[in-house]
């Protein structure tokens, strides 16, 4: 399993968990999502490509339509061009293979971008086991949006299986044009988000608790580090006290 480095931002961090918890206006980029993390409304509507659908009971045979979807958010995400979005039906997924349940969308464009999320009113979580290093994988990449998701752990896992490291990485790669609306991150053992080097970031409405390493932190920056971040409307709490369960 690979492994990496941390250095933490604890005076950042304290800041951060300070700041998001001040009453702030709603965000533009979308309405009806000015409570953290309800899961009720439709954050995004769809882009100028394609939609595609994961179910439960869907197969990563299936053509990913509405009627047949894929099974697995990993092998969704890796399909999507730029404009394209995919639409996580409720339910459970587990998370456990390196890489192939690790979602890691392309790139999209200025006039397309890649667009994920959870179903509206019915928000699915992606529940991470057998020590995965992440459950979204944004290194490198421009111009994507994540919303409505339910990022955790296993927790029918028993022992080390139920180990689980992050919800959001970005590492190793720049990443720029990056939304991160409505999402639930908790009970993860590193980082709720862990990222490095990043330009124009907005993490909106979201809510992050009982995070071992910290809500938000990462390594020291090699191509900038943290540029043009927003945090609006979101709930930090409960993190950077424990690592691997304990």
């Amino acid at each position: 399993m690979p492994t990496h480095g941390k250095t933490f931002f604890s005076l950042l961090c304290l800041f951060l968990l300070a700041a998001c918890n001040l009453p702030s206006p709603a965000s533009s980029v979308a309405s009806g999502t000015e409570t953290p993390a309800t899961g009720m409304a439709s954050p995004f509507p769809t882009g100028p490509g394609q939609t595609y659908y994961v179910a439960p009971n869907g197969s990563d045979s299936n053509p990913g339509t509405r009627e047949q979807p894929w099974a697995s958010p990993g092998y969704g995400s890796r399909q999507l061009r730029p404009g394209d979005t995919l639409i996580i039906l409720g339910g459970r997924y587990i998370l456990s293979e390196y890489d192939a349940d690790i979602l890691t969308p392309p790139s999209g464009t200025p006039e397309a971008w890649i667009t994920i999320q959870g179903e509206p009113g019915n928000r699915p979580i992606l529940a991470g086991r057998d020590d995965l290093l992440t459950a979204i994988n944004l290194s490198g990449v421009q111009y994507v949006r994540i919303a409505n998701l339910e990022i955790t752990h296993d927790d029918q896992a028993q022992g080390q299986a139920a180990w689980f490291r992050e919800g959001v990485e970005i590492l190793g790669a720049p990443a720029a044009h990056i939304i991160l609306l409505d999402l639930y991150i908790h009970h993860v053992d590193e980082f709720g988000m862990n990222l490095q080097d990043v330009e124009d970031l907005q993490i909106l409405n979201t809510r992050i608790e009982y995070a071992g390493f910290g809500a938000l932190g990462g390594p020291a920056g090699e191509g900038g580090g943290w540029r043009d971040v927003v945090i609006r409307g979101a709930s930090l709490s409960w993190s950077g006290h424990y690592y691997q369960g304990g």
